[in-house]
Formats: C-alpha cells, sequence, structure tokens
C-alpha cells in the first residue's frame, strides 16, 4: 500500500539500515525494529497523495462512538483476520490546503505514536487517507511469542461490558486499570496530546468480561486538527465524562483527571456522575453515597479528581498516580515511585525554602488517602455567565434526582 516505503540507505552489506540509529533493516521494512522510526525514501507518496479506499482491507464492522468530525468503529482486517478500531476525521469541509495541514498533523502524530508505544494504548498499525476522511487504525497488542495472525480478541467498550448484566468489575481490577491509565496519560502529556473526551466508549477489552486488559483506543481530534474545522458547540456535545473547562473550549492536561475520575465513578457506583451542567444546580452525590461499601478514602480520592474547579484536582497524571498508589498500598508509601525530573541542585537556603513547599505537597497527598469527609463545592459565581452563554434555557426550580438511565447491575456488590 502506499505507506510501506523502503529507504534508499544501505549497510556495507548492501541491506538497508535505519537512518536514524543505523540498525539493519529487513528489505521493505516500513518501520525500525530496534527505534519505531519510520523507514523513509525519497519520492515517497505523501499522506496528503493517498486515496486508497478503506474498505479495501478493513470490514467494518459497528460504530463505537460519533462526535463531531470523529467518528469510531470496529472494524475486521481482511489480511489479518483480526479484529481492529478505526479512528475517522472527517475532513471534507476543508479548503485543499488546510486538508493538507490536517495530514501532516495526523501523520506526524501516527509516527509519534508509533515510536513511543505507549502503555495501555492500542498500538496503531496504520494511518490511510480516502475522499476526505483521515484513518488512524490500531489493533489489540499480540501476545509475546505469538504472530498477529493468532491474536484472539473480541473488542469490546468497556460501556458495552458494563451495560451486558454481569456487574461490575473488582474494585482492586477497577484501580489497576486507572493506575495503568494514569501512566497512559502521563506519556501522552508529556508530548502534548490532551484527550478531551475520554470515556468507557473508548476504552476497550478484548473480551465481553473483566478478565482482560484495558486499553485506550487512539479516539481523540488533534488540537491542531480541531483549530482547522469550522467551530461547534462544545455544550451540546457534553458527556457525563466531559470536564467543565472542556464546555468552555479550554481543555487541558486536567482535563482528562476529571474523565478519568468519572470512569472510576462509573466502576464503583455504576452510575455514572452527573453532567456539568446539571452540577452547577445541585452537588454530586460521591461515590460512597451512592455505594456504602466504598472506602472513605477512596471516596475522596474520587472526589478530589471530579471537582469543578480544575485547581482543585490533581494537577497531573504523575500526581493522580501517586496518590493512587499510595492509597492502594493502604496508606503506605509504594515501593515504585512516580518517576519526575529533579531540579538543579540548589544552595542550603532554597531548600529550607523548598521544603515546606515539599512537606505541603506530601500532606495533601497523604489527606487523600486518610481524610473520611467528603468536600463538594458548587461551580463558582465567576463562572455562571460564561456558562450561561453556551448552555440551553433551563428551569431553576429544584430538579429531582436522576440516576443513569441504564444502571449497571450488581452496582453495589463491591467492597474495597
Amino acid at each position: 500500500m502506499t505507506m510501506t516505503q523502503v529507504t534508499t540507505d544501505a549497510s556495507p552489506s548492501g541491506n538497508p539500515h535505519c537512518s536514524n540509529c543505523h540498525a539493519v533493516l529487513p528489505p521493505r521494512a516500513t518501520f525500525c525494529a530496534s527505534c519505531g522510526e519510520r523507514v523513509v525514501k525519497k519520492n515517497v507518496v505523501s499522506l496528503s497523495q493517498d486515496n486508497i479506499d478503506i474498505a479495501t482491507r478493513y470490514r467494518i464492522t459497528s460504530l463505537v462512538r460519533r462526535r463531531p468530525y470523529v467518528s469510531l468503529f470496529f472494524a475486521v482486517d481482511n489480511q489479518q483476520s483480526r479484529p481492529v478500531g478505526i479512528r475517522d476525521i472527517d475532513i471534507s469541509s476543508l479548503s485543499n490546503e488546510a486538508q493538507a495541514s490536517a495530514c501532516d498533523i495526523v501523520q506526524q502524530e501516527y509516527d509519534l505514536l508509533r515510536r513511543e508505544n505507549i502503555l495501555s494504548l492500542m498500538p496503531v498499525i496504520e494511518v490511510r487517507r480516502f475522499e476526505g476522511h483521515l484513518y488512524v487504525v490500531s489493533a489489540w497488542p499480540s501476545p509475546a511469542g505469538k504472530s498477529e495472525r493468532t491474536v484472539d480478541a473480541h473488542l469490546q467498550t468497556l460501556q458495552d461490558v458494563l451495560q451486558s448484566g454481569i456487574g461490575l468489575p473488582e474494585t482492586q481490577v477497577s484501580l489497576f486499570w486507572i493506575e495503568q491509565l494514569c501512566s497512559s496519560l502521563i506519556n501522552l502529556h508529556r508530548q502534548h496530546i490532551i484527550l478531551g473526551d475520554l470515556d468507557p466508549q473508548a476504552l476497550i477489552l478484548s473480551s465481553n468480561n473483566y478478565n482482560s486488559d484495558l486499553l485506550l483506543m487512539v479516539s481523540w481530534l488533534p488540537p491542531l486538527v480541531h483549530d482547522l474545522m469550522p467551530h461547534t458547540s462544545a455544550v451540546n456535545n457534553a458527556t457525563n465524562f466531559t470536564a467543565p473547562e472542556v464546555l468552555l473550549g479550554r481543555p487541558e492536561p486536567a482535563s482528562d483527571i476529571y474523565s478519568l475520575g468519572a470512569v472510576l465513578y462509573l466502576l464503583l457506583t455504576g452510575i455514572p456522575p452527573e453532567e456539568p451542567m446539571a452540577r452547577m444546580h445541585r452537588s454530586l452525590l460521591s461515590p460512597g453515597e451512592v455505594n456504602p461499601r466504598i472506602n472513605a478514602r477512596l471516596d475522596e480520592f474520587v472526589m478530589k479528581a471530579l471537582a469543578i474547579e480544575s485547581a482543585e484536582r490533581f494537577q497531573n497524571a504523575s500526581e493522580m498516580l501517586e496518590a493512587l498508589s499510595f492509597l492502594r498500598s493502604g496508606g503506605k508509601r509504594a515501593s515504585a515511585k512516580v518517576s519526575t525530573t529533579l531540579p538543579p541542585p540548589a544552595n542550603t537556603n532554597e531548600e529550607h525554602q523548598q521544603a515546606p513547599k515539599a512537606k505541603s505537597k506530601e500532606s495533601e497527598i497523604e489527606d487523600i488517602s486518610n481524610t473520611d469527609t467528603v468536600q463538594i463545592k458548587p461551580l463558582p459565581n465567576k463562572d455562571l455567565e460564561a456558562w450561561e452563554k453556551g448552555k440551553r434555557p433551563i428551569t431553576l426550580a429544584p430538579a429531582p434526582l436522576k440516576r443513569s438511565p441504564d444502571p449497571v447491575e450488581g452496582a453495589v456488590e463491591q467492597v474495597y
């Protein structure tokens, strides 16, 4: 296909080699197995010139999710006989110049994801363009020692499995999944990729039960591509997992913290948290109020992630992961700490000045794991005007408390 490109560089033996790390490559290699770099040659056909019908290789089996300009599908790879996920970005409304820019952005992101091989993210295997659409294809990873053809996976969204009637996963399983997804967010945010729309429809299992890893599907609209698109109202596309600032058009890393907290809320209670718009008029019930068997420390952890004000949440995925590891260890520091970049050596006076800040941060993390009370703050008045501009007219009379229309069976069976 168009994306298979052969290098013009060669080793002394005549075999092609990677221009980045100089590793010897097999003939017709697309990527270097050592460093992940794309194997390129002069005069290759770019993605902007690719016009191969996606249906020639992939048979779409179901629509997973639809958002403005982005749709997610499950499909079958006709060559490998394996299930895959497809992100479809509709760029047909853009000018030729803008479409070319979008192609370059998606190509660069694809190469980045191939090179980084991010934990708990479905590996991308192909990128295509056809009739004003950009497709990124991802597949379930092959077990060690097995070929792609032997992958026995039946892809299911977390949403579908939760609604299947088998009840909720065990709490420890849920926390393990969230821990793995925190690690994914750390790597994605490091590459300046903010999802903004993480929800159970973008989280994939390989079977119709919980005996599987939970992987994130490539599902987001790249911010630079979003900037090229005609404006759409984010408020009209809000979900129970959307952070308030995303509705205002200001996604940030803490927005994904909110979404991840909302996913954990669902896993613990069987119902999603209320939408941010509804939380303007009534406080959100904590997980412990919905499911009394939830530990108070875990209750506090979830509510911190779901704070309306982004400044009151975990400020990054590393902080959330550290607090979760502390929580899972029963209040003891986990042996494997999150790696962070240390500041350059400082003099004694600076160290004394920074000590109170370090103690304050440590105290905050310990409070999350030991506090038995949950404080829920309504949306501050300073943001109400901004919200009023984007929301539909609603009555200010007290609204009756409502549950999710599709509660999950066995919602209060879990104990942490």
